[in-house]
């Protein structure tokens, strides 16, 4: 189970090499605790779509 969540993970998602700021990572997090979407770009992590529909 291990193995077919690390690769649908990294079959989805694209994740940058650059460290998130800790401004970013907080506002992300007020924004999740509040119940709203948080902006994948401020995570520095891209959802791979056409992935997603294969």
């Amino acid at each position: 189970m291990k193995k077919f969540k690390d690769f649908s993970c990294n079959f989805l998602f694209k994740i940058s090499d650059q460290p998130v700021l800790l401004r970013d990572l907080l506002e992300a997090n007020a924004l999740f605790n509040d119940g709203m979407l948080v902006d994948p770009s401020k995570l520095n992590f891209n959802f791979k779509i056409l992935n997603s529909y294969i």
